[in-house]
């Protein structure tokens, strides 16, 4: 009896520690927002993707559960992001991660029309949150294009 109870007490002991260090390891995943790109599509308006770069810095491999957010260009939110497709980092590796993004045609016009019109710089913002094993990093970075 006891000895069953030392097993049990031994393996529930052991899924603690390996779920706590894959929260660990989840704290050092590093996520940075790239920007984003188009590729042609067929229609008027081009397929647009938000892309990540996902680095795992730790010897332990790593899955991203989800990203959710939205993409603001100028201070005018365009476009939500939610990305619930699961990825895995291998250990101490990296991925670019592209999202699909959809933005009314109307919206899209106008800021492309702002864009060339006033010529200036484009700042794009996402602001959101990268879920990795329970473990829900908040993001906030701006790349800017010219």
């Amino acid at each position: 009896m006891k000895r069953n109870l030392l097993l049990i007490g031994g393996a529930v002991a052991a899924a603690a520690l390996y779920f706590w260090s894959r929260g660990k390891a989840s704290e050092k995943l590093r996520v940075y927002f790239q920007g984003i790109s188009t590729t042609k599509s067929g229609k008027l308006i081009p397929n647009i993707f938000v892309n990540f770069r996902l680095v795992n810095p730790t010897s332990t491999a790593l899955s991203v559960d989800s990203i959710a957010g939205d993409i603001i260009v100028n201070g005018k939110a365009i476009s939500a992001v939610q990305n619930l497709s699961k990825i895995n980092i291998p250990a101490n590796g990296q991925t670019i991660y592209p999202i699909q993004i959809y933005i009314q045609g109307f919206q899209a016009v106008m800021l492309i029309m702002d864009f060339i019109k006033k010529r200036q710089k484009v700042n794009i913002t996402f602001e959101g949150t990268v879920n990795s094993s329970g473990f829900v990093i908040p993001l906030k970075q701006t790349v800017a294009s010219f």
